[in-house]
């Protein structure tokens, strides 16, 4: 279930409770940045700002906002 997994930002990564497909996209839309079959994702090379993910695991989605 898509509830199992919890997304969050600690010390410029963004932790996935569980192995997802991970895309990170601006406010706006426009995709930053895309990993397959990870945990963690790596926020350094982001400007600060608002951004929205979609984590992917098993087939359910979640998606989440935060701020770096």
């Amino acid at each position: 279930m898509a509830d199992a997994v919890v997304g969050y930002v600690y010390n410029n990564t963004l932790y996935i409770n569980g192995v997802a497909d991970v895309t990170i996209y601006t406010v706006n839309g426009v995709k930053v940045c895309a990993q397959e079959d990870c945990e963690s994702v790596d926020l350094s090379n982001l400007a600060a700002g608002v951004y929205v993910y979609e984590a992917v695991v098993g087939g359910n989605r979640l998606t989440g906002k935060f701020t770096k």
